[in-house]
């Protein structure tokens, strides 16, 4: 049988709250009161269902709250388990002045205008979604499922989200700090405000997007092994790896992106054309000049050797005329 049950705890003490669960899909949403409140739809056999109760445990000022049912009886049947009561989806409210800790499996998390100091979510493979409301500090970190923050009410000290295989996606939320980290999931950092202190992101293989909202005033460093690495509409040669480049005179943020094989766009708004500092030069091009002074190739091969290394006709050209002028 299927029902929906209901429980309510006062929690006046309490600062930080822990919520554990395997498969459950949760929504949490924000209280005034110093309560908890709990809404519960159950799957399992009537007796099970009926004497149902989430586990809470407090240890101080922190209060541990269970999903994961350890009374009830599975039986197996035809190869085929069935539990005596499972948790199919929750609804929690939780005080407004307490931070958040959330264990999961496989269950999809949503946030939604909640108003927390810290809110910090593991989980295996279930999708995990933040949009509107007010937090101090996000820790997210997930194996497969996607992780979404979007249009925070104010804004945020400090996020952090990590995934394997899983997607990452900010949009529209104001931060001074933040670091996302995937392995072979992409990473999309969509109207980001120009008044961030920083932001890193790291990829093995995944593709990095990152669109900001105004032109900043910014230190940007690059490093990637076999990405493309795309900045304002111009693609950078594949020569060049590693790199570094500011906007504006005097950069009051910083970001920083690193990839073994991921691309990289980043769009930084109108302004002026990104010039890069004589200190990232390219290396090669001092092996080119040897090449031709030692007269080992002539011209034409050094071009073509430039252009399978990706070189622009730009770039060419003015290595050239450089050349040239000597």
């Amino acid at each position: 049988m299927k029902e929906i049950r209901n429980f309510e705890k006062d929690i006046p003490d309490i600062k930080s709250i822990t919520l554990h669960m395997i498969s459950t899909d949760l929504k949490i949403v924000s209280l005034d009161e110093p309560r908890i409140s709990i809404e519960v739809e159950l799957s399992g056999f009537k007796k099970d269902v009926e004497e149902y109760e989430p586990k809470v445990k407090v240890r101080g000022d922190i209060l541990d709250l269970s999903f994961i049912s350890s009374g009830s009886i599975s039986i197996s049947l035809f190869g085929a388990t069935f539990p005596g009561v499972k948790v199919l989806r929750a609804k929690i409210g939780i005080p407004k002045v307490v931070s958040s800790v959330i264990e999961t499996t496989s269950g999809d998390i949503l946030v939604d205008d909640v108003t927390l100091k810290k809110l910090e979510i593991t989980s295996v493979s279930g999708d995990l979604r933040i949009s509107n409301g007010e937090f101090e500090k996000i820790f997210l970190k997930s194996t497969s499922g996607d992780v979404d923050i979007l249009q925070t009410s104010s804004p945020i000290e400090d996020v952090e989200a990590h995934t394997v295989s899983g997607d990452i996606q900010i949009k529209k939320v104001s931060f001074s700090k933040a670091y996302f980290k995937t392995v072979s999931g992409d990473i999309k950092a969509i109207h980001v405000n120009a008044n961030m202190r920083s932001l890193e992101v790291k990829t093995t293989s995944g593709d990095v997007e990152v669109l900001y909202s105004s032109r900043p005033s910014i230190h940007v460093e690059f490093s990637t092994v076999s990405g493309d690495v795309q900045a304002d509409g111009r693609r950078f040669p594949s020569k060049m790896r590693n790199g570094s480049f500011d906007i504006g005179e005097k950069p009051k943020s910083i970001l920083k992106f690193k990839s073994v094989s991921g691309d990289a766009k980043i769009d930084f708004g109108k302004g002026e054309k990104i010039n890069f500092s004589k200190d990232n030069s390219d290396e090669n091009e001092g092996i080119f000049k040897e090449i031709l002074k030692s007269k080992r190739a002539t011209l034409y091969e050094v071009k073509e050797l430039m252009n399978t290394l990706r070189y622009s006709q730009e770039d060419i050209k003015k290595f050239f005329e450089k050349e040239k002028r000597k």
